[in-house]
């Protein structure tokens, strides 16, 4: 079910006319949405996809659309940890601390200069191909 909505938003934001419609949806049923996106990604950890939607009809500037994401994840990432650290406090270690590091000097040797440098234009046109990559990533594995 997943798979095919990230494929449909993905469609429906090739079309100005449909973008305007879905924009407006999220913004009318924004409340539901938001608790649809948390009970996906806390019972399927696949929110993120969802968020990303959500970002990117909340707002047309990428600065923006990367403060919020960052927010979002920074919440559903903290309620994760305080939630296994009541049930699972054995699984924490400091081999757990290695990702995020590797992520923190990928972003900075990388990810930051390539943001700055891409246009507001191509950010979006790449969130929509990786929605729609994600989405069918999502119905393939679900296939198999």
């Amino acid at each position: 079910m997943l798979g095919i909505t990230m494929l449909g938003i993905a469609l429906l934001r090739q079309s100005e006319r449909l973008r305007a419609w879905l924009s407006r949806f999220i913004k009318q049923y924004e409340r539901w949405y938001l608790a649809l996106m948390g009970i996906v990604h806390g019972a399927t950890n696949m929110g993120g996809s969802l968020l990303s939607i959500y970002t990117a009809f909340k707002s047309e500037n990428k600065y923006n659309v990367r403060t919020v994401t960052a927010l979002y994840y920074l919440s559903f990432g903290l309620l994760q940890l305080a939630i296994l650290s009541v049930l699972r406090p054995e699984i924490f270690g400091i081999n757990n601390f290695l990702g995020p590091l590797i992520a923190l000097i990928g972003y900075f040797v990388m990810g930051r200069v390539i943001f700055l440098k891409v246009t507001h234009k191509t950010y979006d046109v790449a969130l929509t191909s990786l929605v729609a990559l994600y989405g069918l990533a999502i119905l393939t594995k679900a296939n198999f």
